[in-house]
């Protein structure tokens, strides 16, 4: 029976600081892929083409992960497949990526030979004009995301005040020791980025197929102000690497680079998954799953005196980030009328040629 596996990731998102990607981790010389770098015009085909190398290479039975685009996850930015050594991707703006060492590491498979040029000359100022308003719109989203993340991050100042953080540690330590006996022949694991969550114009998104696929043994991490998830995170990922199993880290969109949200070790089949609030994601994973509780490690009393302040903070960014959702929808807007103008001009005969002969590549 096969064991090819479809995963969901995000590798990409607009953030406080702009637009965070990890797709430079999949171009690099030392990544362990043969990186497939597709250029096009949007509504070209390009996710059509992504779709279709990992749906034929799941159907050869590997697993693939399917990188979903944050502003629209009904969309793809990229096919992952460890087994295969490819990785093949938009690489196109925002997540732009060009070749450093052409034919020799990467593989550019361009569309643009596809376009009909002059039957975009009448429609030339209506598709500038709306590319340039999302791109417009996406700044807009990540002023939102800063004002929020600073608000949350004022309280997780107040919450780490009073953290117990040695008890903290001797815990993760513990479970730690518990899972990741160290693996014979000395190896340090190797270390994935992803993002298993993100907001877009849908609003959040996160994709438990992935955790339920992957790991049948799951802790729920329950962390109102997500203060301590991270750094009991940060202590397992460490911990598990050094012990020489892989990790997918998966980081919180708001700090895509330094926080922790969610972390799987598949290998074990153990996940360690967390959430702000109860019943977000534990409605969506498979029972038995088994709680932590942040505020085992907090001084409650204390943190009592500052309650209206976390309390306003927390409406506040909420509000917020309903705001940055509404800006991502503008931006899709502006980018599917973009997208509707490009289509007329563009010969999908000869962009389906080009994904006949990539998959053959690939998959032969």
């Amino acid at each position: 029976m096969s064991t090819a596996k479809r995963l969901c990731y995000f590798m990409s998102a607009s953030s406080p600081t702009g637009f965070a990607s990890y797709f430079g981790h999949l171009t690099a010389t030392g990544s362990g892929y043969r990186p497939y770098l597709i250029k096009g015009a949007p509504g070209g085909g390009k996710s059509t083409i992504l779709q279709a190398v990992g749906d034929a290479l799941v159907d050869a039975g590997h697993t693939v992960e399917f990188i979903h685009c944050s502003s629209d996850p009904d969309s793809l930015d990229a096919v992952v497949c460890r087994e295969k050594g490819v990785a093949v991707m938009d690489a196109t703006a925002p997540h732009l990526q060009d070749p450093k060492y052409p034919g020799a590491h990467e593989q550019v498979i361009s569309l643009y030979g596809c376009i009909d040029a002059r039957a975009l000359q009448p429609v030339r100022d209506d598709i500038v004009a709306h590319l340039d308003a999302a791109t417009a719109c996406h700044a807009r989203t990540c002023k939102f995301l800063s004002a929020a993340a600073s608000l949350l991050a004022d309280d997780r100042a107040i919450v780490s005040r009073y953290t117990d953080w040695p008890k903290l540690q001797r815990y993760a330590q513990s479970v730690a020791r518990r899972h990741f006996a160290e693996k014979p022949g000395g190896r340090a694991g190797v270390r994935s980025c992803r993002m298993l969550s993100t907001i877009g114009q849908k609003g959040p998104r996160t994709f438990t197929d992935t955790v339920r696929a992957l790991c049948p043994d799951i802790y729920l991490i329950e962390d109102a102000n997500r203060a301590v998830a991270p750094a009991f995170l940060k202590i397992l990922a460490e911990s598990a690497l050094a012990a020489g199993y892989d990790v997918t880290c998966c980081y919180w969109p708001l700090s895509p680079y330094d926080k922790l949200e969610h972390l799987l070790v598949p290998e074990l089949g153990l996940a360690f998954v967390s959430q702000e609030r109860q019943n977000t994601l534990s409605r969506e994973l498979p029972r038995p799953y088994r709680h932590i509780y942040s505020r085992r490690f907090l001084d409650l009393d204390g943190l009592y005196a500052y309650r209206n302040r976390l309390s306003f903070n927390k409406k506040a960014a909420k509000e917020l980030l309903a705001e940055a959702v509404k800006v991502e929808k503008e931006a899709a807007a502006h980018h599917d009328a973009a997208e509707a103008l490009y289509r007329p001009a563009i010969d999908f005969e000869a962009v389906q040629k080009i994904s006949d002969e990539l998959v053959a590549a690939i998959c032969g």
